[in-house]
């Protein structure tokens, strides 16, 4: 009887277990993207429900009367968080808890900080923000620091954010700048509208800004600048920019003293 070395035996038994082996995780491999698969596939049939859902939750708040709209974008914000309608829920939320007929300024502002902080990068969170400031009795000169202080913050951090590309990142300068006016500091809103004033961005935004930048420079009597400012809002809105219209524009160039006559 031939004798088979042991070390020969075990590379035999090595090799068929390393071959059921190999076989079995080839075997789970393909079961795992088949599974990875049926997965995605699953994920995206119920978003494309939830969106479904969400479309119909968002209509039947439109069509509401006002005090009932805000349950329905509550719940539009609570059951479907990542759909396309929920940033327009939350902007809509603010818009009605500050209407005269629920005039609920304390949960619109809870709104606008919710809203702030889930969508920390979204320009019209700063415009809610503005709607609670607008409502309160006696604004601007007697809005409550709270409320500007938590504007000021949403709008603080996000221009310290590396990820905004320079239409928003010119929108949270130009913001910055109307809530620093609003807060009696014109000079730091200038210095922000100056900061922006060159850059290169959509022209719906660079509009506000050069208009508002004037503003400020008229207030201080600085004409020449204010002039300047105001003349570029004015090409703006001759090219088609929104935001600020033509009239309002010369309306503002008007009121300048002359400009000195050139020799």
């Amino acid at each position: 009887m031939r004798r088979i070395h042991s070390n020969v035996i075990l590379g035999l038994l090595g090799g068929l277990l390393a071959g059921g082996l190999l076989a079995g995780l080839s075997s789970c491999g393909e079961n795992d993207e088949a599974a990875t698969a049926a997965e995605a596939k699953e994920a995206e049939e119920d978003a494309a429900e939830r969106e479904k859902k969400a479309a119909r939750l968002f209509a039947t708040a439109q069509g509401a009367v006002v005090p009932e709209k805000i349950g329905y974008y509550r719940k539009l914000i609570s059951l479907y968080p990542y759909t396309q309608f929920v940033k327009d829920a939350h902007l809509r939320l603010v818009l009605y808890l500050v209407d005269p007929a629920v005039n609920e300024l304390e949960q619109a502002l809870e709104a606008a900080e919710t809203f702030g902080h889930r969508h920390p990068t979204h320009g019209p969170v700063s415009e809610a923000y503005r709607y609670v400031a607008n409502r309160w009795p006696g604004s601007p000169e007697k809005t409550p620091t709270k409320v500007l202080q938590t504007w000021r913050s949403f709008l603080d951090q996000a221009r310290g954010r590396d990820d905004l590309n320079i239409d928003d990142k010119g929108w949270f300068w130009y913001e910055t700048a109307v809530v620093a006016a609003w807060s009696g500091d014109l000079e730091e809103g200038t210095r922000f509208l100056e900061e922006a004033f060159s850059w290169e961005m959509d022209k719906n935004v660079l509009v506000r800004i050069a208009y508002q930048l004037g503003l400020n420079q008229a207030a201080a009597g600085k004409h020449a600048a204010a002039r300047k400012s105001l003349e570029k809002a004015l090409a703006l809105t001759d090219d088609g920019a929104k935001g600020v219209s033509g009239k309002t524009v010369r309306q503002e160039l008007d009121k300048l003293p002359a400009a000195p006559a050139k020799n």
